[in-house]
């Protein structure tokens, strides 16, 4: 028994030898390594491999290593574990709140600090430089930023007699209704915690989130009750129904309803399925147009000594710049559905071409002179899950509309002032 054992300690001390020195070399040898971490999967994940093995190919000095970290949830987990014992990658994607967080500890990088007096900010969209701002200094670089739009099943609406695509919320409305009246299918579907759609109404009815500094929620307001009471009419008039995460898609794909809200980049997830006439459009407008920028923005860490050195933090702000510069945010673009964030990028033959052929990209790049963005606080990804929380129990209760306000503001106001 003793000599098997033997045996098969020798074997794997044999194997994990020749699996170590006889493996791939390093391909980070002797060049300025940049570890970035990412939650980019599937055909958006293969996009952005493809542009990294680029830069690598055109900076032979420099190794991006990319690595996929499976999802939001878990690159947020990830990151604040390593935060906490100084082992942060160089590079990675965050939301804001995220990055809120992680100035507060001091150790993120401000991208301002590798800007020089040649680099164009101007030529990039005032709303991502606001994003990405805070404390008045630029943290953080705009990544993979979305828009939602609406999403048209134009034969359903030709069906229902609707010969234009909705251009304010009462036109909506009123085309849930026809659709509905059909018999055959619902109007619309949304998930019952789509917190991204009842802010996007409250904006477009002349609304805040919040007032300047983020200390004060504004929900119990006229126009935080005019979005919610939008939304519930939907569901008390059965216009529509609730889904779960992403499966209202999934529900339009499937011809069951005719018009959706979804991210611009659900193209990319629903184009190879679709069987019949589709479009896309902005968001409809309220008393004013008004639609929500989402999406990370990228970071460069500076707490650990073994990914965060000057060099590998200077590599990293040149593959940030190469990867936002006109062309190659043109390409991203197009591939992926994302926003590009240069106004350059517009001009290019490559975007042109793509616009002419595919024009649902336009209904997105339509809003951006508009565009705003959710608070920046480290609290609000709490407060976005309240919100989601208190939104679905609005919705399968079907109470007093001003109960759920009060509760959405009374317990916002206690995360956005947590430790104030």
């Amino acid at each position: 028994m003793k000599k098997l054992v033997l045996i098969l300690v020798i074997a794997l001390i044999t194997t994990t030898f020749m699996l170590t020195g006889c493996g791939e070399p390093d391909p980070a040898k002797g060049k300025t390594k940049v570890v970035f971490w990412h939650a980019m999967g599937g055909t958006l994940g293969d996009v952005l491999t493809g542009m990294i093995d680029d830069f690598n190919k055109q900076n032979p000095d420099i190794y991006v290593d990319p690595q996929f970290m499976g999802n939001y949830q878990t690159l947020s987990q990830k990151l604040m574990a390593a935060a906490q014992v100084h082992n942060t990658p160089t590079l990675a994607q965050a939301y804001e709140a995220w990055t809120q967080n992680f100035i507060d500890s001091g150790i993120v990088e401000p991208v301002e600090n590798f800007m020089t007096d040649s680099f164009d900010k101007d030529d990039f969209f005032k709303v991502m430089i606001d994003n990405n701002t805070f404390n008045g200094k630029i943290y953080s670089f705009p990544f993979n930023k979305s828009m939602p739009v609406l999403y048209v099943n134009r034969d359903i609406l030709k069906e229902a007699g609707i010969d234009k695509i909705p251009s304010t919320q009462k036109e909506l409305l009123e085309a849930y209704r026809k659709i509905t009246a059909t018999g055959k299918y619902h109007g619309t579907a949304f998930s019952a915690k789509d917190v991204w759609n009842f802010l996007c109404l409250i904006l477009q009815n002349g609304g805040k989130i919040t007032n300047e500094d983020e200390t004060k929620a504004y929900f119990q307001t006229p126009e935080a009750k005019k979005a919610l009471e939008y939304l519930m009419t939907i569901i008390k008039e059965d216009l529509g129904y609730l889904t779960n995460g992403y499966d209202h898609q999934a529900e339009f794909l499937a011809k069951k309803v005719g018009i959706i809200t979804s991210s611009s980049v659900s193209k990319a997830y629903m184009e190879d399925s679709v069987t019949f006439d589709w479009a896309t459009a902005p968001l409809p407008k309220g008393v004013k147009n008004a639609a929500i920028l989402s999406g990370t923005n990228i970071i460069i860490f500076n707490d650990n000594k073994d990914n965060c050195s000057p060099e590998q933090q200077a590599a990293a702000w040149k593959f940030i710049k190469w990867f936002t510069d006109t062309e190659q945010t043109a390409y991203w673009s197009i591939m992926t559905n994302y926003m590009p964030v240069r106004k350059s990028s517009l001009d290019t033959k490559q975007m042109k071409e793509h616009l002419a052929k595919e024009p649902l990209l336009k209904a997105a790049l339509d809003q951006l002179p508009y565009a705003q963005f959710e608070p920046k606080s480290s609290k609000w990804y709490q407060c976005r899950q309240e919100l989601g929380d208190i939104q679905e129990k609005a919705f399968t209760e079907k109470g007093d509309i001003d109960k759920y306000l009060k509760e959405m503001n009374d317990k916002i106001n206690k995360f956005l002032n947590e430790g104030k």
